[in-house]
């Protein structure tokens, strides 16, 4: 197999991979504290401290805010576990252009 041969396999592979990338989104709410947002996300979403920190403030100021991304089997259970846990968040796939 020649050389472009094998960059073009690894672009379609690229490019699939990235189709199938879902976003979890959680929305600000005036229910949850600080700290408990904080704990789901270091929990549920596999974050160190200090991002669940900052994404927790970005969500606080904007009202909503991607808090990760990957495949939708994984987004959706996280998505779940935050439901249950009583975040407000949502999975969305973006669309191709």
């Amino acid at each position: 197999m020649t050389n472009t041969q094998t960059q073009k396999q690894q672009t379609v592979k690229t490019e699939s991979e990235l189709t199938d990338q879902s976003h979890l989104i959680v929305f600000n709410d005036d229910e949850n504290t600080f700290d408990w947002v904080i704990i789901c996300f270091v929990e549920v979403c596999k974050l160190d401290t200090d991002e669940a920190i900052e994404k927790t403030l970005y969500i606080h100021y904007n009202g909503k805010g991607v808090v990760r991304s990957g495949d939708y089997q994984t987004m959706n259970e996280m998505k779940n576990q935050l439901n249950e846990r009583g975040l407000i968040a949502t999975v969305v796939r973006p669309e191709l252009n």
